[in-house]
């Protein structure tokens, strides 16, 4: 593994290949990935041999064949890096020396499937690889899959909804996965006279869950999944059944939290109650809709999960009861979700309790890293929110003044869109602290800004966390989207051209 950085440097100096386009066509939002591991004599970067992810490494190659770099080396490389076992997913033929071409969704159009990979294996180790959290690995393997399906119009669109769109919303590329959600429209719905029910559900079930996790637009959300529940049941697909009434429950629960103020804590305080016809709405899915969804996937950790969240909004005492009964089953795998209901719970407790504060901090820093490890942008978000709330509510110190920032700039890298709840939520919270007039928190302010960029580039601090997701960044200079999101007003005194 140690000959992974002098080898990939070699290749990029005798193929006249710079950091920056290689880092462009692996798709990185900058160099800093290949920089950090290949080293850097000219800037003092020294390189590291160990930790390249297989995913990453994969992407690395593949970014080479598109380049123009022989097979046998973009082989090469994924052995010196250890991970060998991902050779046979390398997107050129097996001896070419000819690079893949891009097309415009991002894929390579070249496409060579070693022929011991079926459709099936394909799609098999999509799934393993996204249980790994390397989802641009496993949308990788399901774009090969969708390639071998284009004779099967059925089997495409199943591949297409289920998977590839499925994969490009958790990455974070939402335009991208709806661009695969439309192609199904029309490569199949207006080609055929009939459609499979499963596929419309499927279609819908994507559109919903974009509604729902990126755009925080939570009665459409409904809309789509109510639409979508009966036809999955017409197709008999259990799965995908269990999987809506799931985010049925999910979604009148965000209702909720959004009218209640409760997106931090665990249940309303402060006297914040919600309407009766929603508090029932909320009652009814943990009731019904929960129990249906876990009586077909019983196994399913996130089904005990929702329950506590939903629950805990109508019942705070059964629900903590719940959490208590079900901890041992959070201990496979799934820490990460059970440490962010700890310190949501802790939230709800908190008031006026120094301790309790400090202990949600404690839990949303567990949950933080636990949801990096698991590479999903929406659950980093959240728990460096919590985290952020809680230090503040705790008091800060001056050296803890910068991360508490930073996780808030985070946060809207990681939930992009401004209509959901968590954007405005850091939003809020950012123009009211730059907004002091306080001389000595404007001066503070302006030096937090000047480091900003560098801080993002970098990965330093709590901006390491983007090294585990692929959402790209929206601005290449960070401080002007900070610009651009909370106003000129609030920022023209803090940045200075």
């Amino acid at each position: 593994m140690t000959d992974g950085p002098r080898l990939l440097a070699g290749i990029l100096e005798s193929h006249g290949i710079s950091r920056t386009e290689l880092a462009r066509r692996a798709g990185f939002t900058s160099h800093t990935t290949v920089t950090r591991y290949v080293g850097n004599s000219q800037r003092g970067v020294p390189p590291r041999g160990r930790g390249l992810e297989g995913e990453t490494a994969l992407r690395i190659a593949d970014a080479l064949a598109g380049l123009g770099v022989e097979g046998v080396e973009c082989r090469a490389f994924l052995e010196a890096t250890g991970h060998q076992n991902l050779v046979p997913y390398i997107t050129i033929a097996a001896d070419s020396t000819e690079p893949a071409s891009i097309d415009v969704l991002g894929a390579p159009t070249q496409a060579s499937v070693p022929p011991q990979l079926s459709i099936d294996q394909l799609l098999a180790d999509s799934i393993r690889l996204s249980h790994h959290g390397e989802r641009r690995g496993a949308l990788h393997l399901a774009r090969q899959a969708q390639r071998l399906s284009e004779g099967d119009v059925e089997r495409w669109a199943d591949i297409t909804l289920r998977y590839c769109a499925n994969y490009q919303q958790q990455i974070g590329e939402v335009g991208l996965a709806l661009t695969e959600i439309l192609s199904v429209k029309k490569g199949y719905f207006e080609l055929v006279d009939a459609p499979h029910p499963g596929l419309r559900a499927l279609f819908y079930t994507q559109l919903g869950w974009i509604e729902d996790q990126q755009h925080g637009a939570f009665q459409s959300a409904l809309r789509l999944f109510t639409t979508a529940l009966p036809l999955a049941q017409e197709a008999g697909d259990a799965a995908l059944t269990s999987q809506i009434q799931h985010f049925l429950v999910r979604v009148h629960a965000e209702v909720a939290q959004a009218a209640t103020g409760t997106w931090l804590g665990a249940w309303p305080t402060s006297g914040r109650r919600f309407a009766p016809e929603l508090r029932h709405k909320v009652e009814h899915a943990v009731a019904h809709d929960l129990p249906a969804a876990q009586r077909l996937d019983p196994d399913n950790i996130h089904h005990r999960n929702r329950r506590f969240i939903a629950q805990a909004l109508v019942a705070p005492r059964d629900a903590l009861a719940t959490l208590r009964q079900d901890e041992e089953l959070y201990w496979h795998g799934s820490e990460h979700l059970l440490a962010l209901n700890e310190a949501r719970r802790d939230v709800s407790e908190a008031e006026g309790d120094w301790e309790a504060w400090g202990a949600a901090v404690s839990e949303a820093q567990e949950a933080f890293a636990g949801y990096c490890k698991q590479r999903l942008p929406q659950g980093i978000a959240q728990a460096a929110a919590i985290w952020s709330y809680a230090q503040r509510r705790r008091g800060l110190r001056e050296d803890e003044r910068q991360d508490y920032l930073d996780r808030w700039v985070l946060v809207l890298f990681l939930h992009p869109f401004k209509s959901h709840t968590l954007f405005q939520i850091a939003k809020t919270e950012l123009v009211h602290r730059f907004s002091s007039s306080d001389p000595g928190d404007e001066q503070r302010y302006r030096r937090h800004l000047v480091g900003l960029d560098e801080r993002v580039w970098s990965r330093n601090g709590v901006f390491a966390a983007l090294d585990h997701v692929d959402v790209p960044l929206p601005y290449p200079w960070p401080h002007e989207y900070l610009i651009e999101v909370l106003g000129k007003a609030v920022m023209t005194r803090l940045v200075r051209h």
